[in-house]
């Protein structure tokens, strides 16, 4: 059934998910490429995340995320470790804010091919606290037009702050 292909689609990775977030100041490169080994069960794992900046508003920055892999808490690491934690995160970030509590990653978009091979694509609209942040920041982003990732391989590596 297709319950079943579906968890066969999370099993082989084949559902790609887009996340959006707002994160503490700006990345190097307007499209980043994220390499890092994360611990997970006493195991090194390899993990990558590609990223690509939205806008830019004052000390903020409106991303757009795509993991390849799926370690616990990837992106929180990783935009951590570049210098760019995520707004609202208490866990992994080095940087604090009282104004803006909640955190701000929100898987927006699961897309995979069905079984007769078109594309399925699954919105989730922004959660309230993503919304007041975008007024409170000015932010009036069209993300539905930026949700592609093409030409991966021009994507810049960055892994140091």
């Amino acid at each position: 059934g297709s319950s079943k292909y579906i968890g066969k689609l999370f099993k082989e990775h084949a559902i790609v998910k887009t996340y959006i977030a707002v994160v503490h100041g700006t990345p190097k490169n307007k499209y980043g490429k994220l390499e890092l080994k994360i611990k997970q069960n006493h195991k090194l794992l390899e993990s990558v995340t590609y990223f690509k900046v939205l806008k830019k508003v004052k000390d903020f920055s409106l991303l757009i995320i795509r993991p390849i892999t799926g370690r616990k808490h990837q992106i929180r690491i990783h935009m951590n470790h570049i210098g760019n934690p995520i707004l609202g995160d208490t866990k992994f970030s080095s940087k604090k804010t009282d104004e803006f509590k909640s955190l701000h990653l929100h898987a927006y978009q699961i897309s995979y091919r069905d079984q007769s091979g078109t594309i399925q694509n699954f919105c989730a609209p922004l959660p309230d606290h993503f919304v007041s942040t975008f007024n409170k920041l000015k932010i009036n982003q069209n993300i539905e037009d930026n949700l592609e990732f093409k030409n991966l391989e021009k994507y810049k590596f960055e892994n140091e702050f």
